[in-house]
């Protein structure tokens, strides 16, 4: 809900003068009041001239109304801040996409010398499993003569004393 005589900021151009009624200046100014633009109401967002506001349903409803140039700066101070995290954001991307860049290329220089090296330390690998695993079979095999050589003594004893 727009008061009566007031209109919102439009860009300059043909549709824009024939709705505005300008010095000089690059004030917006009320067509009906001939007067600057000086509060802006939160609720309708629509900006007005302090006769607009006086005979404005604004008024009438106890609408929260901001002074225009102040309410201007706090939305210039928002953007500005909001552009500045945009731009850390954008500066972290291409740092990012920068050090993927020389992963990718270290990994295409390093992919044939890459791949031997990786060979290599895989073949060490499995000629230690293998090591590991041959001294623990002969582990396994001197423990399990041990227990049969003790077994085949019990044995020999119980069978001696039967007979």
């Amino acid at each position: 809900p727009q008061p009566q005589g007031a209109v919102e900021p439009q860009p300059q151009g043909a549709e824009g003068a024939e709705n505005q009624a300008q010095d000089t200046d690059t004030s917006v100014k009320c067509i009906r009041h001939k007067i600057e633009f000086t509060l802006f109401c939160l609720q309708c967002k629509t900006a007005m001239c302090a006769a607009c506001f006086v005979l404005s349903e604004c008024k009438k409803q106890d609408h929260s109304m901001k002074d225009l140039a102040e309410y201007q700066v706090e939305l210039k101070n928002i953007v500005t801040k909001g552009l500045g995290k945009i731009d850390e954001t954008l500066t972290d991307i291409d740092e990012y996409i920068e050090m993927l860049k020389n992963i990718e290329t270290q990994m295409e220089n390093s992919e044939t010398t890459g791949l031997a090296a990786i060979n290599n330390e895989l073949a060490g690998i499995l000629r230690i499993a293998n090591e590991l695993g041959e001294e623990r079979r002969q582990n396994l095999r001197a423990k399990c003569r041990k227990g049969l050589t003790a077994v085949r003594a019990e044995i020999n004893k119980v069978g001696c004393k039967k007979g």
